[in-house]
């Protein structure tokens, strides 16, 4: 019964919107924006809302553990403008300072479809030093309705200023070897 509700409603404001146009008395921006506003899209129906016609953006990439620290593992938190999908390791890049075999673990969504949340798990390698988690655009990242990272084209939607972890206590696996 709600749903055939919600059906007649969005109909009845779609054929009003488009006799409002029809007759000039309403421009087509102000429909779209009273239509959005109801929280149906225009000009057709899609499970999806359009949040504001922008392309989706990184917003931060934040620490998640603890920091400083001596884990093996940190997660990283990536927020984005909106709900994405697509997100997944082939999209991220460690930048280190005197840490080595670092590397990207796995990539989580907060929900599972188009999360504006994921979370990024690394091993921190070995060392005392930085790791800092960077997002590289490969246009596989895209909203609900469509629109890549960035807009279209590789590297428009990167991101290189998120949160740094400080690794320390982490000694070389190799270190004992070489002191014998």
């Amino acid at each position: 019964m709600k749903s055939i509700k919600i059906e007649f409603i969005f109909l009845f404001v779609t054929l009003f919107a488009g006799i409002i146009a029809n007759t000039g008395i309403a421009k087509e921006s102000e429909i779209r924006k009273d239509s959005h506003a109801l929280g149906y899209p225009y000009p057709h129906p899609s499970p999806y809302p359009y949040p504001n016609g922008t392309v989706p953006k990184v917003i931060a990439i934040t620490r998640a553990s603890a920091n400083p620290t001596a884990a093996s593992t940190v997660i990283f938190k990536v927020t984005f403008s909106e709900g994405v999908a697509g997100v997944d390791t082939k999209d991220f890049f460690l930048k280190t300072t005197n840490i080595a075999g670092a590397f990207i673990i796995s990539v989580t969504s907060v929900t599972p479809i188009f999360a504006s949340v994921h979370t990024v798990t690394v091993n921190t390698g070995n060392g005392n030093g930085t790791i800092r988690l960077d997002l590289l655009d490969n246009d596989s990242i895209m909203d609900a309705s469509g629109k890549k990272l960035g807009g279209s084209g590789a590297n428009n939607g990167n991101f290189r200023n998120g949160e740094i972890y400080m690794i320390q206590g982490r000694n070389s696996l190799f270190l004992p070897l070489l002191l014998r």
